[in-house]
């Protein structure tokens, strides 16, 4: 072998020596599904359908970000999201809405029948900070079939906090508390809507 080929090898085995490691670990904000055995009929249910959530650019992304800072922001090496984190939300917040509103179908994307409400949610910002506080401020509109009506138009903040630190599983649970916190507030909205018409 000469020089230049050792020289080759020996930078190779240093570049793969140093790109292992741990794989990051990844997580969703979701829950799994709970499943009961059987079918379950739905129709006739009202229909809520819930828009794709929308998120700043800089959120929408699979890295986790810290907010160090006015204007940094930190990506986590050691774990990701599994989906960009706009498609994570909107799953999480149609799980959570499913949950509160028992006697309607919460679906994300268009169906035969005509909904009963619309909800559309744009998230302003959610961040994590350093000490461990989780910031999510949105506004959401609730529309109804007939579009002349008034909607219900709102918005609102939730803080939430990673327990325990500032580790990979912590930050996503604050995460995921805050959109069961913001569920809790759209589903109420979704409700007095329904009750209004």
């Amino acid at each position: 072998m000469n020089m230049r080929s050792i020289l080759l090898t020996a930078s190779l085995v240093l570049l793969v020596g140093c790109s292992t490691g741990p794989a990051p670990r990844t997580f969703v904000l979701s829950a799994p599904a709970t499943v009961t055995e059987g079918v379950v009929p739905e129709s006739g249910r009202p229909i809520v359908e819930l828009k794709p959530v929308s998120l700043p650019d800089y959120l929408d992304t699979s890295e986790i970000l810290i907010r160090n800072g006015l204007n940094e922001l930190t990506v986590s090496s050691t774990a990701r999201w599994g989906e960009r984190l706009s498609i994570g939300v909107t799953h999480a917040l149609a799980g959570a809405l499913m949950t509160r509103l028992p006697g309607m179908t919460v679906v994300t994307t268009p169906v035969q029948r005509q909904p009963v409400r619309l909800v559309l949610v744009d998230i302003e910002s959610f961040d994590i900070f350093p000490d461990g506080r989780s910031v999510l401020i949105a506004r959401w509109t609730i529309e109804g079939p007939d579009r002349r009506a008034p909607a219900i138009i709102e918005r609102g903040s939730v803080t939430t906090h990673a327990v325990g630190g500032l580790s990979d599983a912590a930050i996503v649970a604050a995460m995921a508390e805050a959109i069961e916190k913001l569920a809790g507030h759209v589903a109420a909205a979704v409700s007095r809507g329904t009750a209004v018409h």
